[in-house]
């Protein structure tokens, strides 16, 4: 003679009844908590230029992506100030807002800046670029009259 029935098991051995979460539990499914997973529940915590941090959807966000993938940026209107918010964003941003559920939309590729050959490398008989190389650099881009000369050639 079998064993008394148990209110999670149909007789069979292993064999779990759908409103029992497994056969050592002694509670129904029915008497837990609804899931705090829900699909719309998604904050992207961003900051607007003019109100600071802000918590948006991701529907309320667009990723623009240039098909080769090295141009990436997002926008979003600031729900506080109505401000349209235009900023680059890195690899690591964009996985994290495609993974959060952000929309991405592909930028037209004449959109994506084309160098001509002769700039994609180097060119072979420079001198390597030296540290002095670049502390002149950074004081020229701080001297506002260099810069405006440079401009105007």
């Amino acid at each position: 003679m079998a064993g008394p029935r148990t209110p999670y098991s149909s007789g069979a051995v292993g064999e779990n009844h759908p409103g029992w979460v497994a056969p050592s539990c002694l509670f129904r499914l029915a008497s837990l908590p609804p899931s705090a997973d829900t699909g719309d529940m998604t904050a992207i915590r961003i900051k607007c230029p003019t109100c600071g941090e802000v918590d948006l959807s991701p529907e309320e966000m667009s990723l623009f992506m240039a098909p080769s993938g090295e141009r990436l940026s997002y926008s979003f209107t600031c729900p506080e100030c109505a401000l349209e918010v235009d900023r680059p964003a890195s690899r690591k941003t964009a996985a994290l807002l495609i993974a959060a559920g952000v929309e991405t939309i592909p930028l037209p590729i004449e959109d994506e800046p084309v160098l001509p050959p002769e700039d994609h490398s180097p060119d072979p008989d420079a001198p390597p670029l030296t540290l002095d190389d670049l502390i002149e650099l950074h004081f020229l881009l701080q001297d506002d009259d260099a810069l405006a000369e440079l401009v105007h050639r």
